[in-house]
């Protein structure tokens, strides 16, 4: 129904939504289970890439990429965030982020884009990750770099300590 005053329809719209929302109150926590697991991929996401898509007029292909990218580094971070914590380095920082992002998820309809600010964190987690394996790697096999292409391991720097 058009109504010609902005505040009108803003009225009648919301008393629509105030009403499916009394009607559906059971529903709320799986509404809101959904909601967050559409934030992180984890629940239909190739579903949520297409309607993303095509609401922000994408291409899929790239978006389905980023999907297995954010995976991996979801991955990459678990690990990076264990080995800070056996370092007994503070995750409050990223649990505040990972928070603010899921109560972003669980008020509005859970889009991908709103996971941003905690992608900021997964890659430094995810580099703490790779730091840690490239220092792994130089205590079991030497010095990474030069040394595996057939240099000298004086040449690639001081061993590791």
């Amino acid at each position: 129904m058009p109504f010609s005053d902005e505040s009108v329809s803003d009225a009648h719209l919301r008393r629509v939504a105030v009403d499916y929302i009394k009607g559906h109150v059971s529903r709320l926590p799986v509404v809101v289970a959904a909601r967050v697991g559409r934030e992180f991929g984890f629940y239909v996401p190739f579903r949520q890439l297409h309607r993303e898509a095509r609401d922000a007029n994408r291409p899929i292909g790239p978006a389905t990429v980023g999907l297995f990218m954010y995976y991996a580094l979801v991955v990459g971070a678990l690990y990076g965030a264990r080995v800070l914590r056996r370092r007994g380095v503070t995750l409050v920082p990223f649990g505040a982020l990972l928070v603010e992002v899921v109560a972003t998820a669980m008020l509005t309809v859970g889009a991908t884009r709103y996971r941003v600010p905690l992608e900021v964190a997964l890659v430094i987690l995810s580099a703490v990750a790779v730091d840690r394996l490239l220092e792994r790697r130089r205590r079991v096999g030497g010095t990474v770099g030069a040394q595996s292409a057939g240099a000298p391991a004086s040449v690639s720097g001081p061993p590791a300590t």
